[in-house]
């Protein structure tokens, strides 16, 4: 459950204008009495003056601390959280709590006067003494990390004369899975390994590390591969025979440049997105079936993971794509250097792209010219753009999406095989990609 940790900032006191506009009545009232000897003139103070003696009885230092905590850790795209903001604060008072939420995170049953953007409401008493509490949920509608925070409480004394702000400086930090591309297959399969079904191909025997079974020693077998225990049992010598080791490495490459005049824009946000959650839902399958997955980032800026496998290679792909689609500069141009040396000879390259930078062409032929497997699966425009509203959108789209057929076109001449996806999902470039693979094993010799 993540959340932040209690602060303890000294509120700011705050006097409502009010206060001011009694006290002259009241001092006015008083020095009008006195001045014309009217007792009914001085009397006048005497309807706001219990009003401000009680207000001021409360007017005081007052330290806030506080505590946010945000329901579950494995949100997916869509779903709510609920988040739990408690205060520890005097009885008497009254409070309120507001903090600003990220773009990629908007309150489902925000009004008119707060907004969609806003987490805020009234504070109430808890079952513990001295502590109010405020439940809320918010949605998250893009997947990576996204900050709610600082938390901002106002608290007032009963009169409503006074109030003190104090801001609780940490965040909490959302953290948002992907929804999963409809993915049925792999796109890299080591063919003759059998995992969960997935690869089903006739399994191998050979040197490697996965035991499949005891037979009588045979001229040739290595003296290394002896079975002692069964030796020893049946007093022949026998070997352990073991499939060999065909576990498919695969990198995938994700597009992260910006738009040259706009930066981090709309439509460049949610390209990003969807080409990261592909990569994730591409990388689990593989993943699971043994494969070793790595990951280059290229564009703004270059990230580099190298192929793994592995529980441990699964969380540490996952939290780079979550920075990667999360924290990518939004205002500066700088391309990163050419990748190509980054990437092992062996691995098949699966790059997801718009394929809106002409650099990515190059970058997808560096690493063909340099004896890489190489697929493009290109994002179609359709998928992240609401549908044209007018004739002239229509052609300038028509235009655009020329300009990306025409580098398809060129990568294709280069020996590197492009495929559209999106709109129908990323399985569409498997057929592609399987044929280059079937001879495209780490580890066959």
């Amino acid at each position: 459950m993540p959340s932040i940790e209690p602060v303890r900032p000294s509120a700011t006191l705050r006097r409502d204008e009010r206060v001011s506009f009694y006290l002259v009545v009241v001092i006015g009232a008083l020095v009008a009495g006195i001045a014309t000897g009217s007792a009914s003139i001085a009397a006048v103070a005497a309807v706001p003056l219990p009003l401000l003696l009680s207000a001021f009885a409360y007017a005081r230092p007052l330290v806030v601390s506080g505590r946010a905590d945000a329901s579950g850790d494995r949100l997916i795209e869509g779903d709510n959280a609920t988040i739990t903001f408690s205060a520890n604060l005097p009885t008497w008072a009254v409070a309120e709590v507001a903090a600003d939420l990220p773009p990629a995170v908007s309150n489902p049953y925000a009004d008119s006067v707060l907004g969609e953007r806003r987490f805020a409401g009234y504070l109430e008493a808890d079952q513990d003494p001295g502590t109010q509490v405020l439940q809320g949920a918010v949605t998250a509608h893009e997947w990576g990390r996204h900050n709610v925070g600082p938390f901002n409480v106002l608290v007032h004394e009963p009169f409503g004369l006074f109030s003190w702000h104090a801001e609780l400086g940490g965040r909490i930090e959302l953290r948002v899975l992907p929804t999963p591309e409809r993915l049925t297959d792999l796109l890299a399969p080591a063919a003759t390994r059998i995992t969960s079904g997935i690869h089903l191909a006739k399994r191998q025997l050979g040197h490697g590390t996965e035991f499949a079974e005891i037979r009588a020693y045979q001229p040739g077998d290595r003296l290394r591969d002896l079975n002692w225990a069964a030796t020893a049992r049946r007093r022949t010598p026998h070997v352990n025979r073991f499939h060999p080791e065909l576990a498919g490495e695969v990198v995938l490459l994700v597009d992260t440049t910006l738009d040259r005049a706009a930066g981090m824009s709309a439509t460049r946000r949610r390209a990003l997105l969807r080409t990261t959650a592909a990569a994730w839902s591409i990388a689990q399958v593989h993943l699971g079936a043994q494969d070793r997955v790595g990951l280059l980032a290229t564009g703004a800026a270059t990230t580099w993971l190298e192929p793994h496998s592995g529980v441990r290679a699964k969380y540490r792909l996952f939290e780079t794509l979550m920075a990667v689609s999360g924290d990518a500069p939004a205002a500066s141009w700088e391309w990163s250097r050419n990748p190509a040396g980054l990437v092992p000879s062996s691995a098949l390259v699966i790059m997801l792209t718009p394929l809106w930078e002409a650099r990515m062409v190059n970058v997808a032929s560096s690493l063909r010219r340099g004896g890489r497997n190489v697929v493009v699966a290109v994002l179609d425009l359709d998928a992240v753009l609401d549908p044209p509203s007018d004739a002239a959108e229509v052609a300038a789209r028509q235009l655009f999406d020329l300009a990306v057929t025409t580098r398809m076109d060129t990568l294709r001449q280069s020996g590197v095989p492009a495929v559209r996806w999106g709109r129908s999902g990323i399985e569409t470039v498997i057929p592609v990609a399987t044929h280059l693979v079937r001879h495209h094993r780490v580890g066959s010799r």
